[in-house]
Order: structure tokens, then C-alpha cells, then sequence
């Protein structure tokens, strides 16, 4: 059902990365994954991917203007480059049923997730 959703909700989809330190590399995933859960968004599956960490989350968000609830998904990625002291890039892929409620929530997820995991996410891959 999840898979499903989330090809279905590709049209309204946001897109957030950042760099972080590769100190953080064995408790990043988990710290994020309690801050998720902690705001309401439920793990779908989680792990080690290339690499690196992957794991995705949904959750039901309120709608825009009082619409009820909307789904919103987000992928985690976790991509760690080399070896030793070398940072890595987290990405970060909203997905929800409509552009309407994503906007608002994705950055909401993102700015809160960023201060989780304490890097700033920009816009973009």
C-alpha cells in the first residue's frame, strides 16, 4: 500500500539536502527516526542501503484550510562518501496527496529534522 502511495503522490513531491559531518554517521539515522516518531510519523522500513541509510516514514498531516487530513511520506537518505573524516549528504523527499498541505509541512519536517540531526537543509538534490 505504501509503495503504491508513494508513486502515486510523485506530481507533489519537495526535495531538501544538506552535508553532515561524518562523525555523525552511526547516530544519525537513529536520532532521526526518534525525532520522526516523536512528531507523528510512523517508520515504514528502514536500512543499510549502498552505503549508506534508508528509510521511509508517513503520517497523516492536517489539510489545508481545514480540508481533514492529508498524507505526507518522506524518504530519508543517508549517503556517506568514502572513508575516515569525509562528510556526508542527507536528502530528505517530501511526498503528500496534494501540493496544497506540502509546501508549509515539508518545510516545517525539514527545519525540525535539520536541527535534529543538526545540519541546514537547502532546497534541491
Amino acid at each position: 500500500a505504501f509503495e503504491r502511495q508513494w508513486a502515486a503522490a510523485a506530481a507533489a513531491s519537495r526535495d531538501f539536502s544538506a552535508l553532515i559531518a561524518a562523525g555523525r554517521r552511526s547516530a544519525a539515522p537513529d536520532e532521526a527516526e526518534t525525532y520522526l516518531s516523536q512528531v507523528g510519523l510512523v517508520c515504514i522500513a528502514a536500512g543499510a542501503v549502498d552505503g549508506g541509510h534508508k528509510a521511509y516514514f508517513a503520517g497523516r498531516t492536517l489539510g489545508s484550510a481545514g480540508t481533514g487530513s492529508e498524507w505526507i511520506m518522506l524518504e530519508l537518505v543517508f549517503q556517506w562518501d568514502g572513508v575516515g573524516g569525509a562528510p556526508g549528504r542527507v536528502r530528505a523527499t517530501f511526498r503528500s496527496d496534494s501540493n496544497g498541505a506540502l509546501g508549509a509541512a515539508a518545510r516545517h519536517f525539514a527545519d525540525s529534522l535539520g536541527r535534529t540531526l543538526d545540519v541546514a537543509f537547502g532546497d534541491g538534490v
